[in-house]
Order: structure tokens, then sequence, then C-alpha cells
């Protein structure tokens, strides 16, 4: 590089060369480990949001059923 030559800079917003597949040609097993993931994310949450109320009424001093 000359002394006078600025650098390049990158270009911004440059798509990646990988391109997704529609969805109408996916892999039914991608679909059912979605549909899978997405159940048991929702399970966790629930069991999160239930231990937490757990929490708060423990700390309140109100009797709670933690095992529901």
């Amino acid at each position: 590089m000359r002394r006078g030559d600025k650098p390049t800079k990158p270009r911004v917003g440059a798509k990646s060369s990988v391109a997704r597949r529609s969805l109408k040609n996916e892999d039914p097993r991608v679909h059912d480990l979605e549909k899978r993931l997405a159940k048991a994310v929702e399970r966790e949450a629930e069991a999160l949001k239930r231990r937490q109320v757990a929490v708060v009424s423990i700390r309140l001093g109100s009797p709670v059923d933690c095992l529901k």
C-alpha cells in the first residue's frame, strides 16, 4: 500500500453467501425437533415461574405447595 492510500472498509450489510432453504423443503425431522424444543422451553418457563412463586411465598411467610 502506498503512503497516500486509504485502507479499504468492509462493506456494511453484506449478505452471507449461505442461502436458507424454503420451509417446504425442510426435513420433517427438523420440524419435529423444533416442536419438541418449543414444548421443552415452555415447560421450563412454567417450572421457573412456579419456583419463583414458591420462593416469593416463602419469603412472605405464606405456605404454598411447592410440589405442584
